[in-house]
């Protein structure tokens, strides 16, 4: 076993590092991929490996691209969130709207409120990869922490539709924290998008 492929992400305040490793065995191959903040001064308790993914793979797999920007241990079944959040990331750097929308519920895209916020949403919330600290799924929600903006932001599965999410609260980071996160309902909110103030 030894590391095929390591990107580096870096900064004034942290350093993430992605790697990727094949392991052959005499049946399979697998790849074993990994996120580790090196240095991460906003938040030194994040310091660590922040997600790990072991799958199968082809034998000439060397790696591309990172590790999942999701924390903690991938398993099968948590593509859906792994793949939301990406999208999330991806459409808010773009500002691509209709790229976002692809995440959202019918019912959620369907009323012409929770679509007049996401506008207000997109403008005032337009993260990059370097403003994540962290990003966890708890109760069918996946909570994003922002350096930037100093927010949580919370992405919050449908019951219906159970790979698209509902609603989006954001939370101020100064006054809650993970465990008031943890202890929200976020079933008792209606379709749409909840700001701080």
């Amino acid at each position: 076993m030894k590391i095929s492929h390591q990107n580096l992400f870096s900064d004034l305040q942290a350093k993430c590092v992605w790697s990727i490793c094949v392991i052959k065995t005499t049946e399979k191959c697998y790849s074993l991929t990994w996120t580790e903040w090196v240095q991460q001064e906003t938040d030194p308790s994040a310091q660590g490996v922040y997600s790990l993914i072991f799958e199968e793979c082809e034998e000439d797999q060397r790696g591309a691209g990172g590790g999942d920007l999701l924390a903690g241990i991938y398993y099968p079944g948590c593509e859906t969130e792994s793949d939301i959040l990406n999208t999330f990331f991806g459409a808010m750097h773009n500002k691509d709207r209709e790229e976002l929308e692809t995440i959202f519920s019918n019912e959620f895209l369907g009323d012409p409120e929770a679509v007049k916020n996401m506008d207000k949403f997109i403008e005032r919330y337009t993260p990059s990869y370097s403003n994540l600290l962290a990003a966890w799924e708890v109760n069918d929600t996946i909570c994003i922490q922002l350096r930037r903006f100093d927010a949580f932001i919370c992405l919050h599965f449908d019951n219906k539709q159970t790979d698209k999410i509902s609603s989006i609260r954001v939370f101020d980071s100064t006054t809650e924290d993970e465990e008031s996160l943890s202890q929200y309902d976020f079933n008792q909110d209606e379709m749409g998008i909840y700001f701080p103030d």
